[in-house]
């Protein structure tokens, strides 16, 4: 189906919790903006433009299975589906959570770093990166072994330290990236962590 060949490797749902109350779109910086040509006259499109997130972090395709002259939608449409929707769950829980009053829950725990490792792996740089660590030249067995090995962080993460970020305090709020899951600052090595108290470190996405 057309509607499920439009796959978004940041969900919707997500960018929306970046947003301010009121505010419907994003200013969007393209890094690499596309050349065109039209009536023998080469262009670059603009890199700044100010769209909603129906429009960006999207591409055709993506998760789309292509087999002889079939082409399979499923992965996008019950896969990438259902972790969605699981995952908002998970996040709405671990972001409202009450160390006073709420009770641990082992599922939605589950569920968040499931969503949280597929997020770092489903992006176009991720899928990328994923495909050279498993030696993977064809698309099709790059997307089976991604559901087969979607919990690759899970396990460093349970047992890592977590630091929460707030921009509560600035003007500026958080910039979301094509590649929302930061795991390491190559700014900040770990020879660091004996030079200065950990909690003035200052992260940036890689």
């Amino acid at each position: 189906m057309q509607h499920y060949r439009h796959n978004h490797y940041v969900p919707v749902s997500y960018q929306r919790r970046f947003m301010l109350p009121g505010q419907s779109r994003y200013h969007r910086l393209d890094m690499k903006p596309e050349r065109k040509t039209s009536e023998a006259v080469t262009y670059t499109r603009k890199a700044l433009h100010c769209w909603g997130p129906d429009r960006i972090f999207a591409e055709d395709d993506l998760y789309t299975t292509k087999w002889s002259t079939g082409e399979n939608t499923e992965i996008e449409q019950f896969f990438f589906g259902q972790l969605d929707d699981e995952g908002a769950r998970a996040i709405d829980f671990i972001r409202d959570f009450d160390h006073g009053r709420e009770t641990y829950s082992e599922p939605l725990f589950r569920q968040f770093l499931r969503y949280m490792s597929l997020q770092k792996l489903r992006t176009p740089k991720g899928l990328g990166a994923f495909a050279a660590s498993v030696e993977s030249n064809d698309p099709n067995a790059t997307l089976i072994l991604l559901q087969q090995m979607q919990e690759m962080y899970c396990a460093t993460w349970t047992e890592c330290v977590w630091q929460i970020a707030s921009a509560s305090d600035t003007e500026t709020k958080f910039i979301i990236s094509d590649h929302p899951v930061t795991v390491y600052n190559r700014a900040m090595r770990p020879i660091h962590i004996f030079r200065f108290p950990w909690t003035k470190y200052s992260y940036s996405q890689t």
